[in-house]
């Protein structure tokens, strides 16, 4: 069971005693009565017949994005999709597909469908599948590519939608971005999929048939995933890494094997889940170690090279020089099969080229 499935029982009963204020509340606060009283029309499509439809270029396939097609499709408007990516990719369901729990494709939605609905609600929906690089918010035109190094593309606009998401945070750490995996789109789950089947491949074979204390390290090294961050994500992912190793890795590979997983999960605040109240955090805790996951707090990655990660105990913004100093001091590198950078996001190009043009 992962980590969000077990809180979900746990808060179930309170969420019950609350569930009908909190659903008005978050509906008055998210501005979704038109999902139950749709606003009348008539009077503005009788003064629009005759005018151009307006053109509106939404940025992105994400939760946002769908939500502003679905809510910009109507009379006398174009909706042109853009993304580099053909489909809704369900977020929650990453870690379970990195380990098998579910298909990959169970988490994502062919977004041309979702287009195709919205289309009989507008004067035309479409999606360009492309990269969104620039926003020229003068001449009112987006320059996108066709992928990487792409043919390039020009989209005018009469009003524009960004909705691109964010990008993992590397805070600047040598090696995350060359050495780490990450769980944010439906390539990296795959990535981090066929990673732990081919180190568990190895793994089993070096203990089948191999001797020698640098075999012994070699399958140590394989079988330990570290997980940076401890919020949702990682938690989630060190929760599904635990039951896959208590049930599917013990059942396809034997005990020798799941024996010796070691699953790591490290964050630099004091507790993990820090925005959430202590109390569940301390239940996430206690089922994450019950499971046999190494919970490591107030401790920071400060490098990352293949196949290692070099361990710190993190400090606060404003430590003092000699502090930082005497925490790296500390420092200590650990071998590891698979590193997944789960510890933040950021904005991504397109946005912070906006926010600069603006």
């Amino acid at each position: 069971m992962g980590f969000m499935q077990f809180a979900v029982r746990r808060a179930a009963p309170v969420l019950g005693t609350a569930g009908i204020g909190a659903w008005a509340t978050l509906t008055t606060i998210n501005d979704e009565w038109d999902e139950y009283y749709t606003p009348s029309t008539a009077a503005s499509s009788s003064d629009n017949n005759n005018a151009p439809p307006e053109k509106i270029v939404i940025l992105g396939s994400g939760w946002a994005g769908l939500n502003a097609l679905r809510k910009c499709a109507g009379p006398n408007k174009e909706v042109v999709v853009v993304s580099p990516r053909p489909h809704f990719l369900y977020t929650p369901l990453l870690a379970g597909s990195a380990v098998g729990t579910i298909t990959l494709r169970s988490a994502c939605e062919p977004l041309r469908a979702m287009v195709e609905a919205a289309a009989g609600k507008a004067a035309s929906a479409t999606f360009v599948r492309a990269d969104a690089r620039e926003v020229d918010v003068g001449n009112k035109t987006v320059r996108a590519t066709t992928d990487e190094d792409g043919m390039e593309l020009q989209l005018s606009y009469d009003k524009l939608v960004v909705a691109v998401g964010a990008a993992p945070n590397t805070f600047g750490i040598s090696g995350v971005s060359d050495h780490a995996l990450f769980l944010k789109e439906a390539q990296d789950s795959a990535k981090l999929h066929a990673r732990l089947l081919s180190n568990l491949e190895k793994a089993a074979a070096l203990i089948q048939h191999g001797h020698g204390d640098t075999v012994e390290k070699e399958i140590d090294r394989l079988l330990k995933v570290i997980v940076v961050g401890g919020g949702p994500t990682g938690v989630e992912l060190a929760a599904e890494l635990a039951d896959f190793a208590h049930k599917d890795v013990v059942m396809r590979y034997g005990a020798d094997v799941a024996d010796r997983i070691n699953i790591v999960l490290v964050e630099a605040m004091p507790r993990i889940l820090a925005p959430f109240d202590e109390s569940l955090a301390n239940v996430a805790r206690d089922h994450l170690q019950s499971r046999g996951v190494d919970v490591r707090t107030g401790v920071a990655i400060t490098q990352v090279a293949e196949g290692m990660a070099t361990f710190a105990p993190s400090t606060p913004r404003n430590a003092s020089p000699e502090d930082k100093a005497k925490a790296l001091a500390q420092a200590a590198t650990e071998e590891t099969g698979a590193l997944v950078w789960a510890a933040g996001i950021g904005a991504r190009p397109l946005v912070k080229k906006l926010a600069k043009s603006l």
